[in-house]
């Protein structure tokens, strides 16, 4: 009886009828669409995409911020020593982003002149070693900003660069 219990946990987690392990989960959800959009059948494929391609929150091994959405994913290129990536959007504002991040990443640095909690010795953030080092930056969504057509109501976009866990 008791090897019947982990075959039909995993029955029930492949056919979708049973939570997956928060660990599991994507790193974030993808948003809606507005109907009014123009293009909105593109929009539509491309966050299909988005999904299919969304790492995992043991993946990305840092905290997801709680209710954002993805705006893209990049990924690791070895030859160029680039880490993979996944900017979020939030309707929060960047302070209160800022805070949440800093209670999470007590072991990280924080640069002040550029907004990023970042994982290296450097005692300022290395701004050349942007996208090869795991960091997370915080930028406050302007009108210009493309996330905005999405979600008009965007005050925050979360870069997060990360060592991708297996």
């Amino acid at each position: 009886m008791k090897k019947l219990i982990p075959v039909a946990a995993s029955f029930l987690l492949s056919f979708g009828c049973a939570e997956k392990p928060a660990q599991d989960k994507p790193f974030s959800e993808v948003p809606s669409i507005p109907k009014d959009i123009d293009n909105r059948a593109l929009y539509q494929q491309m966050y299909a995409n988005l999904q299919e391609e969304m790492p995992t929150r043991s993946q990305v091994n840092v905290p997801a911020y709680p209710n954002a959405v993805v705006f893209s994913i990049t990924d690791k290129d070895d030859e160029k020593g680039v880490l993979p990536g996944v900017t979020i959007m939030t309707t929060d504002a960047p302070e209160k982003v800022r805070k949440f991040y800093q209670d999470k990443l007590d072991d990280w640095n924080f640069d002040e002149k550029y907004n990023v909690f970042y994982q290296d010795e450097a005692k300022k953030f290395p701004f050349e070693k942007l996208n090869s080092i795991p960091n997370i930056t915080i930028h406050k969504t302007e009108d210009s900003h493309p996330g905005k057509k999405i979600m008009p109501e965007a005050r925050c976009y979360i870069n997060i660069v990360y060592t991708p866990k297996e």
